[in-house]
């Protein structure tokens, strides 16, 4: 399945929009869209903005150049989350300082947008520095907010030269995609071998230069004739440390040796440096846009963001693989479109011929589909002329008058037909597949009571009595009978085996089914306490071919609601072997009717499924179901249009093909359709179909998700990020009996002059429970272990009714007092409705979260807490200040007590900052006893950073001796260390 609709792309530290190239080489411009970036370098903003204008993406897009300033809950949602984050905090290069400085912390920027949007994929790439030990508490909080939001994450190093470009540019890459979109197992891209030759096509080997540079270290290192002769780039400002050599491979291109009028690497063979449109094919980048960029701007300003960047050909794999893990793109088909799926450099064309390219080959193989399936049709349906043996037409058959020619198509008449090619197995259906593997297996057990070849067996007469004055028929299947009838009726009824019938397909595939309404129908119908009643519904067929057919037709394709079937068989599979012999003749003597294929299945389908749901209305579709209906068909007869039609466009054919009702209560109208496509388009996911699902199978037709109208509010009124909340709360305040079911309408839905809707108030209370979880917790000095456990209680719906809801409540334990007051009022505020009249006068002013927390009913509730906790810190405050004047504290017990964790301690007290200082000494300094013989002076040397000097025997010892001014750090007189 294949996701409607253009991708959202935002991205962070955009550079030179290489997320942007990547789609657009991948033939993906036309379904992806900019929302926003960020940028804070000017000249890469210039570049950024020539980007976006020669591939036709957005290039007003909202730019926010100081990410740390952005606010995030303004910026623009998104599906596709890019991040280059800067990397000299975490490059071996560098100082190492990660997250320290304020490059390092533009990661937690993004988390927090992610907080906020949570697109459906996020991406982020580094250097492999960021997976270094001193990196890992950053590494560590990345992993831990990405789950808590719901993601899959996976990480790994990929290197430029194993993906189709010779370049030694190994890179950390970190996918997560939101669980609930995850159609498929996500693979990363499948490593390339990579020729020793192939560096010169990304070198202009015919350009030489006469620049002798001085090799010398390399020379020593690798040899004088290889360094010379053999393909090598080298990067001539190199340290020794950082010095290193690949026959066909360029090493890594940084920003400080391109960022330069002539760039630091050298190819020793062409006696010249490398330019900037070959360190751009050494990135991926296409060859045109690259010229298109230093015209614009200058050499040297690109290579700068060249260096910077990431390279397209290891991003375009990474995306497309994370685009077939969400069902964006289909699934295998991410080979298909990637340029360097083959390591070949002639396929690293520009963005408007790898365009270009594609279109003609996909048009191409439209053309040869067509031809075949024409030519497949001509020697179905045609009956080859008589010819003679050298090939030419029969006089005797070709000339003569009508009465011959009469008597000529008499006779062709009554010769068989040819037989048609045998039907290709029917695909299986991806989104019922749980669905249809139930039905397989109440068949298997209908099969192992009553025998394996119990499908192939004739029909049966319907006998008078089971008719109850019903109708129906009394002769069984007959092959001669049947071939009768459809040639003079087009159609034919007779008693005939369920078996026959494909019972794992459906006319109108894809749309997702209810078990629900099965075992329903089965209990109604056939109870498993009494005797099995005969069918009494007429369930339509297509016709088989009857010249080929056998005796008894198989593999039926059932034009009925497939509902029918499966509950006559799941009626049976769970009686036998109760009732053996009646069940024998019951499923070999059901009424059928065999018709002529009509020229659309679905729609013929789809007006039988209307006509018996007036009878049966668990057979009819949901609006849910409906609404992906209307989407999947419309999809269809835009394939067949070659465009994207309207609504009303596709409204008129729905009804001129013979569609009558959408369903047994709602009326065709463009109105419909339109509400129809909006609501399959943005609803999906189990977050969200998963209380439609639960309604249903608690109320069925009269939960008020069943409702177009309500739908469509839900799915347009909705925000993205807010979308799981809101429908999730909606269910739970019904099962929990706070909100009833007939009272959910869609003014109740979205409100009135007066009042706000449940829309609005639970889309407030997703902010209030973010901004107290995140921000009012931690202001109120709540502990951060208690934090932690009400975060994890209160993460969403489900988690709250674990653990708050369960029986076990037990993690509640160890939980200050002040922290379990917290967590009720947390409760109260989103979970329950003491507060919603005072959210719902907040939430239709759309007042900030700042008035929220000024509310007076809602503050007074919430200073109580704030003041327990006030309370719980003075207390804890006194007992230390007691327990140090009565215990006086030996050397070794002050120093143990400094060196554990502050969070060891209450926050600001006397013991707390202590451990911060010593903590922060800790870092840079060690502390070891004075040693006082030749042994121990060895150990401590060893330890410390002077490990490296050697210690002789002797009388010379060697000190490091620290002075630091206690004043400053806070410590007491006998604290002094």
């Amino acid at each position: 399945m294949v996701l409607p609709g253009k991708l959202r792309v935002y991205s962070d530290c955009a550079g030179l929009a290489s997320e942007l190239v990547a789609l657009t080489l991948c033939g993906l411009a036309e379904r992806a869209t900019l929302v926003g970036w960020s940028e804070i370098d000017e000249e890469k903003q210039l570049l950024h903005k020539l980007v976006c204008e020669r591939l036709g993406f957005n290039a007003q897009a909202p730019l926010t150049r100081d990410v740390s300033l952005r606010d995030h809950a303004q910026a623009e949602a998104s599906d596709l989350y890019v991040s280059g984050f800067p990397c000299p905090s975490f490059s071996s290069l560098g100082k190492g300082q990660g997250d320290k400085v304020k490059k390092g912390m533009l990661l937690f920027d993004g988390l927090r947008y992610i907080c906020h949007h949570q697109p459906m994929i996020c991406i982020f790439e580094n250097v492999k520095g960021l997976l270094f030990p001193q990196h890992r508490e950053l590494t560590e909080t990345l992993k831990s907010v990405l789950q808590k939001l719901g993601y899959l994450l996976y990480c790994k190093v990929l290197n430029t030269k194993d993906y189709g470009v010779p370049q030694s540019r190994p890179r950390v890459f970190v996918v997560a995609i939101k669980k609930k979109s995850i159609r498929m197992k996500f693979r990363w891209p499948v490593a390339l071998k990579l020729s020793k030759k192939s560096l010169r096509h990304f070198i202009e080997t015919t350009k030489l230069g006469d620049e002798l540079a001085d090799l010398s270290h390399y020379e020593n290192k690798y040899g004088r004739n290889a360094i010379w002769e053999k393909p090598y780039v080298l990067d001539i400002g190199a340290s020794k440390k950082f010095q290193s050599a690949h026959v066909g491979v360029a090493p890594c291109l940084t920003r400080s040796r391109l960022y330069q009028d002539a760039s630091g690497f050298y190819i020793p063979k062409l006696r010249r440096r490398l330019n900037v449109g070959e360190a751009a094919k050494l990135q991926g980048w296409p060859r045109k846009l690259t010229k298109l960029l230093v015209r614009g701007t200058s050499g040297k300003i690109v290579g700068g963001a060249l260096g910077d960047g990431m390279s397209i050909n290891v991003l375009a794999k990474v995306i497309l693989a994370a685009l077939e893990c969400v069902g964006f793109i289909d699934m295998g088909s991410g080979s298909r479109m990637d340029p360097w799926r083959g390591g070949s450099p002639e396929e690293l064309a520009s963005a408007a011929d790898r365009h270009r390219k594609l279109l003609e080959k996909e048009k191409k193989m439209e053309r040869a589909k067509a031809a075949a399936e024409k030519k497949a049709a001509g020697e179905a349906g045609e009956s080859p002329s008589p010819e003679t043996k050298d090939g030419k037409a029969d006089s005797s058959t070709t000339n003569g008058n009508a009465g011959s020619t009469k008597s000529t198509n008499d006779a062709a008449k009554a010769l068989p037909k040819k037989s048609k090619a045998a039907p290709q197995p029917t695909p299986p259906d991806e989104d019922n597949r749980d669905y249809y593997a139930e039905v397989s297996e109440d068949v298997r057990r209908i099969l192992k009571h009553l025998g394996s070849k119990f499908g192939e067996q004739p029909a049966l007469e319907i006998a008078d009595k089971d008719r109850c004055g019903e109708g129906g028929v009394q002769e069984p299947y007959s092959k001669a009978m049947c071939e009768r009838a459809l040639g003079n009726q087009g159609s034919y009824v007779a008693a005939g085996n369920l078996l026959w019938a494909n019972y794992s397909s459906s006319a109108t595939p894809g749309i997702p089914l209810s078990r629900r309404s099965v075992v329903e129908m089965a209990d109604f119908r056939w109870p498993v306490d009494k005797e099995p009643e005969f069918v009494k519904i007429l369930l339509e067929f297509v016709a088989p071919d009857v010249s080929s057919a056998p005796e008894t037709p198989q593999g039926l394709q059932l034009l009925s609601p497939e509902g029918y079937l499966h509950a006559i068989l799941h009626a049976a599979a769970r009686q036998l072997p109760k009732h053996k012999e009646r069940w024998a003749v019951v499923l070999r003597s059901v009424p059928i009717c065999l018709t002529k294929e009509p020229s659309d299945l679905w729609i013929h389908a789809w007006n039988n499924r209307n006509a018996i749901s007036q009878d049966y209305e668990s057979l009819g579709r949901s609006a849910w179901q409906t609404a992906v209906e209307i989407k999947k068909l419309k999809g269809r007869y835009d394939t067949d249009a070659k465009k994207v039609l309207t609504a009303a466009e596709f409204t008129l054919k729905l009804k001129n093909a013979g569609l009558k009702k959408a369903s047994s209560q709602d009326d065709l109208s463009t109105n419909l359709v339109n509400n129809a496509i909006h609501i399959a388009e943005k609803l999906s996911g189990e977050e969200v179909l998963g209380p439609i699902r639960d309604l249903e199978q608690r109320f069925g037709k009269a939960s008020f998700f069943n409702s177009m109208v309500k739908l469509h509010a839900l799915a347009t009124r909705v925000k993205p990020s807010r979308r799981d909340f809101v429908f999730q709360g909606l269910r739970d305040l019904i099962v929990r009996g706070l909100l009833d079911n007939d009272e959910v309408t869609k003014t109740a839905l979205l409100g009135d002059k007066n009042s706000a809707g449940l829309i609005s108030l639970l889309e407030l209370k997703a902010e209030c429970l973010t901004h107290w979880q995140c921000v009012a917790l931690a202001r109120a000095k709540i502990d951060e272990r208690d934090r932690k456990l009400i975060a994890e209680a209160l993460a969403s719906h489900q988690s709250y009714n674990d653990k708050m809801l369960g029986e076990d409540v037990a993690w509640q334990g160890p939980m200050a007092v002040s922290s379990v007051e917290a967590l009720k009022f947390l409760e109260e505020l989103v979970f329950h409705k003491k507060f919603d009249h005072q959210l719902k006068q907040l939430a239709r002013g759309h007042k900030i979260m700042d008035e929220v927390m000024e509310n007076e009913v809602i503050k007074e509730a919430w200073d109580k807490v704030v003041a327990l906790r006030e309370n719980e810190l003075t207390e804890q405050e006194v007992k230390e200040k007691a327990s140090e004047a009565q215990e006086p504290e030996g050397e070794e017990t002050s120093i143990a007590k400094m060196r554990k964790a502050p969070t060891s301690y209450t926050e600001n007290s006397h013991q707390y900052w202590l451990a911060v200082a010593n903590a922060s000494v800790r870092r840079l300094l060690s502390f070891v006893v004075l040693p006082t013989t030749q042994r121990s002076m060895e150990l401590a040397v060893g330890q410390s950073a002077l490990k490296d000097v050697v210690v002789e025997a002797g009388s010379k010892r060697l000190f490091l001796i620290v002075v630091f001014c206690s004043h400053h750090l806070g410590f007491g007189r006998n604290d002094r260390r």
